[in-house]
């Protein structure tokens, strides 16, 4: 197996950090005016990519989370729907004898209301998703999910969506499944992050 210089394994060990050729390049001692062009070529050795793939399988056993494990926990929160974790709508008032108010036109009363689905009629991916729950002194109850455009935003960044540059583009076509689960967050109903009502 060829020998890593000092820099090449600086770069491999940068690389496996911040997966971008061009910093690592310049982080690990390379020309800066050169470095695209670097770490590009870098890349196309056997050697440096093995180096990589050796030095991010101690990472994954050291944290116990692989690249796949990140990505997937990405999905999770740009898939979230708020309508699995929350129930809201109108429903009738009543009076302390139990008999529904009504309007002068006969019409019911009707009052928002917003309820939570107990955690443990929950999937762990729903929960997951979800950043903080917490209930005030005067019994407001709030509840507030992961940001969804974020974890949309990052998943495009993984599949090349917005940089024409990103050599992750000619990619896309491995990654149709993901790519569909994108589109299926995209297309469902953006809700807010954030919910509150009084009991």
């Amino acid at each position: 197996m060829t020998r890593l210089n000092s820099r090449q394994e600086a770069f491999c060990q940068e690389y496996v950090i911040r997966k971008d050729a061009k910093a690592s390049a310049i982080a690990a001692g390379y020309s800066e005016s050169r470095a695209k062009q670097t770490g590009f070529e870098l890349l196309q050795y056997d050697h440096i990519i093995s180096e990589i793939a050796r030095l991010q399988a101690i990472r994954d056993v050291e944290f116990g989370m692989t690249a796949a494990d990140v990505l997937r926990e990405i999905v999770i929160v740009a898939l979230a729907d708020i309508g699995q974790m929350l129930t809201w709508g109108m429903e009738e008032v009543f009076d302390e004898g139990g008999l529904p108010l009504t309007l002068p036109n006969g019409k019911p009363v009707m009052r928002p209301v917003c309820h939570p689905i107990s955690s443990q009629q929950m999937t762990e991916y729903e929960r997951r998703a979800i950043k903080s729950v917490s209930v005030s002194k005067d019994g407001t109850f709030k509840f507030e999910l992961h940001d969804r455009m974020k974890g949309l935003e990052l998943l495009g960044r993984h599949l090349g969506l917005f940089d024409k540059d990103n050599k992750q583009k000619g990619e896309a076509s491995a990654n149709n499944a993901l790519a569909a689960l994108v589109a299926a967050a995209q297309g469902t109903p953006l809700m807010p992050n954030a919910m509150t009502y009084d009991n």
